[in-house]
Protein backbone atom coordinates (compact mmCIF):
# COMPACT_ATOMS: atom_id res chain seq x y z
CA UNK A 1 0.00 0.00 0.00
CA UNK A 2 1.44 3.38 -1.24
CA UNK A 3 0.18 6.77 -0.04
CA UNK A 4 -0.46 8.98 -3.00
CA UNK A 5 -2.23 12.05 -1.51
CA UNK A 6 -4.10 14.01 0.97
CA UNK A 7 -7.57 15.55 1.82
CA UNK A 8 -9.92 17.05 3.72
CA UNK A 9 -8.49 18.14 6.96
CA UNK A 10 -11.16 18.88 9.22
CA UNK A 11 -11.57 20.11 13.05
CA UNK A 12 -14.43 20.26 15.57
CA UNK A 13 -14.31 21.58 19.38
CA UNK A 14 -14.86 19.15 22.23
CA UNK A 15 -17.04 20.60 23.77
CA UNK A 16 -17.56 17.51 26.68
CA UNK A 17 -15.41 14.81 27.88
CA UNK A 18 -17.41 12.90 30.49
CA UNK A 19 -18.23 9.10 31.62
CA UNK A 20 -16.47 7.82 28.84
CA UNK A 21 -18.52 10.00 26.36
CA UNK A 22 -16.74 12.80 23.76
CA UNK A 23 -19.29 15.43 22.69
CA UNK A 24 -18.02 17.92 19.92
CA UNK A 25 -19.36 20.87 18.90
CA UNK A 26 -19.90 22.27 15.30
CA UNK A 27 -16.76 21.62 13.02
CA UNK A 28 -15.29 22.47 9.87
CA UNK A 29 -13.22 22.07 7.57
CA UNK A 30 -9.80 23.65 8.07
CA UNK A 31 -8.56 24.19 4.16
CA UNK A 32 -6.90 22.06 1.75
CA UNK A 33 -4.58 19.77 3.17
CA UNK A 34 -0.71 20.16 2.35
CA UNK A 35 0.75 17.95 4.87
CA UNK A 36 0.64 15.74 8.26
CA UNK A 37 3.49 14.26 10.07
CA UNK A 38 2.90 12.71 13.02
CA UNK A 39 5.51 11.01 15.83
CA UNK A 40 4.16 9.17 18.44
CA UNK A 41 5.33 9.34 22.11
CA UNK A 42 6.47 6.12 23.40
CA UNK A 43 7.42 4.32 26.96
CA UNK A 44 10.51 2.95 26.23
CA UNK A 45 11.49 1.21 29.02
CA UNK A 46 12.83 -2.27 29.88
CA UNK A 47 13.57 -4.53 32.80
CA UNK A 48 16.19 -6.36 33.22
CA UNK A 49 16.25 -10.11 34.67
CA UNK A 50 19.52 -12.41 34.37
CA UNK A 51 21.44 -10.37 32.65
CA UNK A 52 19.37 -9.17 29.82
CA UNK A 53 16.39 -7.74 29.44
CA UNK A 54 13.03 -9.58 30.52
CA UNK A 55 10.27 -7.62 29.82
CA UNK A 56 9.95 -4.47 27.68
CA UNK A 57 6.91 -1.63 27.65
CA UNK A 58 6.70 -0.04 24.23
CA UNK A 59 3.11 1.72 25.01
CA UNK A 60 1.82 4.82 22.96
CA UNK A 61 1.63 7.76 26.22
CA UNK A 62 0.54 10.70 23.64
CA UNK A 63 1.74 12.53 20.06
CA UNK A 64 2.57 15.39 18.05
CA UNK A 65 0.79 16.16 14.95
CA UNK A 66 1.98 18.73 12.62
CA UNK A 67 -0.45 19.66 9.96
CA UNK A 68 -0.17 22.45 7.29
CA UNK A 69 -2.59 23.53 5.01
CA UNK A 70 -3.08 25.81 2.14
CA UNK A 71 -4.79 28.42 4.14
CA UNK A 72 -6.53 29.25 7.24
CA UNK A 73 -9.18 31.24 7.24
CA UNK A 74 -9.83 33.42 10.14
CA UNK A 75 -13.05 32.21 11.88
CA UNK A 76 -11.18 28.88 11.38
CA UNK A 77 -8.23 29.89 13.00
CA UNK A 78 -10.21 31.49 15.74
CA UNK A 79 -12.14 28.57 16.10
CA UNK A 80 -8.55 26.38 16.51
CA UNK A 81 -6.42 28.56 18.57
CA UNK A 82 -8.90 30.26 20.55
CA UNK A 83 -8.87 33.59 19.06
CA UNK A 84 -11.13 36.60 20.14
CA UNK A 85 -13.16 38.36 17.72
CA UNK A 86 -14.10 42.23 18.78
CA UNK A 87 -17.04 42.96 18.64
CA UNK A 88 -18.77 42.62 15.42
CA UNK A 89 -15.63 43.73 13.60
CA UNK A 90 -13.47 41.59 11.95
CA UNK A 91 -10.41 42.30 14.17
CA UNK A 92 -9.28 39.13 15.96
CA UNK A 93 -6.91 39.00 19.59
CA UNK A 94 -4.49 36.83 20.74
CA UNK A 95 -4.58 36.62 24.07
CA UNK A 96 -2.23 34.36 26.38
CA UNK A 97 -5.18 32.08 26.73
CA UNK A 98 -4.87 28.17 26.44
CA UNK A 99 -5.96 27.05 23.07
CA UNK A 100 -8.78 24.70 22.78
CA UNK A 101 -9.33 20.54 22.60
CA UNK A 102 -11.03 19.39 19.78
CA UNK A 103 -11.06 16.31 17.39
CA UNK A 104 -9.09 16.46 14.04
CA UNK A 105 -9.35 14.30 11.08
CA UNK A 106 -8.25 13.80 7.02
CA UNK A 107 -8.03 11.38 4.37
CA UNK A 108 -4.92 9.20 3.61
CA UNK A 109 -5.34 8.68 -0.31
CA UNK A 110 -3.77 5.66 -1.27
CA UNK A 111 -3.32 2.59 -3.81
CA UNK A 112 -3.12 -0.41 -3.15
CA UNK A 113 -3.05 -3.25 -6.30
CA UNK A 114 -3.65 -0.61 -8.83
CA UNK A 115 -6.94 0.41 -6.34
CA UNK A 116 -7.84 3.80 -5.06
CA UNK A 117 -8.69 3.84 -1.28
CA UNK A 118 -9.46 7.06 1.24
CA UNK A 119 -8.39 6.07 4.84
CA UNK A 120 -9.78 8.38 6.88
CA UNK A 121 -8.02 8.88 10.27
CA UNK A 122 -9.54 10.52 13.31
CA UNK A 123 -7.68 11.62 16.19
CA UNK A 124 -10.80 12.57 19.11
CA UNK A 125 -8.78 14.85 21.47
CA UNK A 126 -5.74 17.46 19.89
CA UNK A 127 -4.51 20.69 21.29
CA UNK A 128 -3.13 23.01 18.24
CA UNK A 129 -0.98 26.06 18.72
CA UNK A 130 0.58 28.14 16.04
CA UNK A 131 3.90 27.38 14.54
CA UNK A 132 6.74 30.17 14.16
CA UNK A 133 5.45 32.52 11.28
CA UNK A 134 7.24 34.57 8.43
CA UNK A 135 6.46 37.08 5.62
CA UNK A 136 8.72 37.47 2.48
CA UNK A 137 8.24 39.67 0.20
CA UNK A 138 7.68 38.97 -3.54
CA UNK A 139 10.96 38.58 -5.27
CA UNK A 140 11.62 37.29 -8.75
CA UNK A 141 9.14 34.42 -8.16
CA UNK A 142 6.20 33.49 -5.67
CA UNK A 143 7.71 31.76 -2.54
CA UNK A 144 4.20 29.97 -1.08
CA UNK A 145 3.83 30.35 2.57
CA UNK A 146 1.29 28.14 4.00
CA UNK A 147 0.85 27.69 8.14
CA UNK A 148 1.41 24.61 10.15
CA UNK A 149 -0.25 23.86 12.99
CA UNK A 150 1.36 22.05 15.55
CA UNK A 151 -0.90 19.44 17.69
CA UNK A 152 -0.04 18.13 20.40
CA UNK A 153 -2.41 14.74 21.54
CA UNK A 154 -4.04 13.01 23.66
CA UNK A 155 -5.54 9.80 25.23
CA UNK A 156 -9.15 9.58 25.42
CA UNK A 157 -11.40 6.86 27.37
CA UNK A 158 -14.33 6.52 24.91
CA UNK A 159 -15.50 3.00 26.25
CA UNK A 160 -15.58 0.79 29.03
CA UNK A 161 -12.50 -0.90 28.53
CA UNK A 162 -10.18 1.26 30.44
CA UNK A 163 -8.04 1.75 27.26
CA UNK A 164 -6.40 5.00 26.09
CA UNK A 165 -7.69 6.02 21.99
CA UNK A 166 -5.39 7.52 20.42
CA UNK A 167 -6.11 7.56 16.94
CA UNK A 168 -9.45 5.28 14.80
CA UNK A 169 -9.27 5.53 11.15
CA UNK A 170 -11.73 3.19 8.69
CA UNK A 171 -10.46 2.60 4.86
CA UNK A 172 -12.81 3.64 2.25
CA UNK A 173 -13.47 2.70 -1.75
CA UNK A 174 -14.97 6.24 -2.33
CA UNK A 175 -13.54 9.77 -1.25
CA UNK A 176 -17.40 10.40 -0.57
CA UNK A 177 -17.66 7.46 1.84
CA UNK A 178 -14.32 8.80 3.63
CA UNK A 179 -15.86 12.24 3.68
CA UNK A 180 -19.11 11.17 5.59
CA UNK A 181 -16.94 9.29 8.42
CA UNK A 182 -15.28 12.50 9.23
CA UNK A 183 -18.30 14.79 9.22
CA UNK A 184 -20.20 12.21 11.49
CA UNK A 185 -17.08 12.27 13.86
CA UNK A 186 -16.53 16.17 13.36
CA UNK A 187 -20.20 17.08 13.88
CA UNK A 188 -19.97 19.09 10.25
CA UNK A 189 -23.37 18.95 8.25
CA UNK A 190 -23.46 19.11 4.91
CA UNK A 191 -25.91 20.78 2.91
Amino acid sequence: MAEIGMQYPVWAPLTSETNNTLVYGTGMVMGRAVSANLNWEKEDNELYGDDMVAETDNSITGYTLDVTTTELEEDVEAAILGLQKVGSTQEYEQTGDNTPYGGHGYIRVLTRNGVTLYKAMWYPKVQFSKNSESSNTKGKSIQWGTPTLNGKGLGVYDDATGKAKFRKFQVFTTLAAAKAYLNGKANISVS
